[in-house]
């Protein structure tokens, strides 16, 4: 009998050495899968990854190289579903070596073609640019974007070696993976002779301007003189204009959020009213934009107009705008820099031309829990030769809270045909007055947004205290005000109007 417990008790040994190393082994696997897979970080997704460098000398006496970067993607990067990636990010900078310093190297970028401008370009610290490329040809379609990285040096007796250094990244959406055969490809090569050129030529002006939404539009007339120069043979435009913007709020006003767009925002227009570029800024960030300037034969003199846009959702919200613009004459190929002169006229703060109410001022209140409004009398938006800025202001009067039981109303404007995810709410207390401004490009993709829906809601108490009866309907007091400036001039009075249901 002793002997069989003494059997078992082994057994029971053996058994549970075997459930220990087990464990020990689970343990072991558990700890080597959540160091791979971190339970707490970020999801997995896709990514699809591009760099090159390339060696470059500037020679004594020379101050600048310009070299032409192509960046190509692959027409599988992009899947024909619903979870797109992008924008593709590009990073360029400069890095010493050893027989050359980076001290005063600066690094421009200008477009590589005459037909588009470069997207925003940030300089994220001295000898570094940050951008992304534009792929505007939808899902399952290549993208290809042509720079010029222009790097420029105080000149120097002695020979400088630097290291152009590009990269390139492509994300995906949270647990898409990158698609199978995709590639991300990145060509630099030098523009012009590879000992380097002397400065180029330069102009530039500068100025600020202020915007509120009372005043949301300023413009400032460029005039721009271009030297003669020959066709662009070798990727390279022979000169370039480069709009750089710094925004600074003059309120304490808190942002409207991650979704808003940039508060402030500048059109590039040509002299027949066609836009070139556009760029908007938020405040703490100062981005640039390059437009090509396309060949001439004898020299070209050429009138643009930047109009700046306040387009900010917080009727408080005032900005200053610093803006600088500066044409630099580009070497197309081994040939001599173009002469350019540039010179901006007096801001010129744009007028009123179309408003409408809802009520009226002859007529009753406007109460409703919610409101359908048709906005009628804009100009359509397909006519580039009259550009119009269209904001609604909505101001909104909450019952007392006596009356509807709560600490705080919510008002939701909705874009009926607009993108989804549209998201611009605000509180207002009860008993009080809160206001929003939608700019009416911000709802719609394609054009000007004409309709809107306006939703206020009170939330649910969880434990309701017993002996109130808050009302079941929530009592808001509207006033809707449309208003319409010309970014370019024109004496046609705007007719608007506003229909309620």
């Amino acid at each position: 009998m002793l002997h069989n417990a003494w059997r078992a008790l082994v057994i029971l040994l053996k058994g549970a050495g075997v459930l220990a190393a087990g464990l020990v082994i689970l343990v072991i696997l558990a700890v080597i899968w959540f160091t791979i897979n971190p339970p707490f970080g970020p999801s997995k997704t896709g990514e699809l990854h591009a760099s090159t460098s390339r060696d470059v000398t500037i020679r004594a006496g020379q101050a600048t190289l310009a070299v032409t970067l192509e960046a190509r993607i692959n027409e599988n990067a992009f899947p024909k579903t619903n979870s797109q990636p992008g924008p593709p990010a590009l990073t360029a900078r400069i890095i010493p070596t050893e027989t050359g310093s980076v001290e005063g190297v600066r690094l421009l970028l200008a477009p590589g073609g005459t037909t588009s401008p470069t997207s925003a370009v940030r300089e994220t610290s001295p000898g570094r640019l940050d951008w992304t490329m534009p792929c505007r040809d939808g899902p399952g379609r290549p993208c290809r974007q042509l720079v010029v990285l222009i790097v420029e040096a105080p000149q120097s007796a002695t020979d400088r070696k630097v290291r152009l250094s590009v990269e390139g990244d492509l994300r995906y959406p949270t647990f898409t993976p990158t698609p199978g055969w995709s590639s991300f490809d990145l060509a630099l090569r030098s523009v012009g002779p590879e000992m380097g050129m002397g400065p180029t030529p330069v102009a530039d002006a500068a100025g600020t301007v202020e915007l509120a939404m009372s005043q949301p539009v300023v413009v400032v007339p460029l005039h721009v003189e271009l030297g003669a120069t020959a066709a662009a043979d070798a990727g390279a435009p022979p000169a370039a204009l480069r709009l750089a913007l710094e925004a600074v709020r003059l309120t304490e006003t808190a942002p409207a959020g991650l979704d808003a767009p940039e508060p402030v925002r500048a059109t590039v227009y040509a002299a027949d009213g066609t836009v070139i570029a556009r760029l908007g800024v938020r405040p703490a960030d100062a981005p640039t934009l390059a437009v090509a300037l396309g060949p001439c034969a004898s020299g070209c003199v050429t009138d643009y107009r930047v109009a700046f846009e306040w387009m900010d959702r917080r009727p408080e919200a005032d900005y200053r705008l610093t803006w600088s613009a500066e044409i630099i004459g580009l070497p197309a190929n081994d040939g001599a820099a173009v002469p350019v002169a540039i010179r901006a006229g007096e801001p010129e703060v744009a007028e009123q031309a179309g408003m409408t109410l809802a009520p009226r001022l002859d007529s009753g209140p406007l109460r409703a829990q919610r409101l359908d409004v048709q906005i009628g009398g804009l100009p359509p938006t397909d006519v580039t030769s009259s550009p119009v800025h269209v904001q609604m202001l909505i101001t909104a009067t909450v019952d007392p809270a006596i009356e509807i039981g709560t600490d705080v109303a919510t008002i939701q404007p909705y874009a009926v045909m607009g993108r989804s995810g549209l998201a611009v709410p605000f509180g207002v207390r009860p008993g009080e007055t809160g206001s929003i401004v939608l700019n009416l490009e911000d709802g719609c993709s394609v054009s000007r947004c004409d309709q809107w829906a306006f939703m206020s809601s009170i939330p649910i108490p969880p434990d309701p205290v017993a002996g109130e009866s808050p009302s079941d309907v929530l009592g808001v007091t509207w006033q809707l005000e449309v208003r319409a400036w010309r970014l370019l001039p024109d004496a046609v009075p705007i007719t608007l109007s506003l229909e309620v249901r």
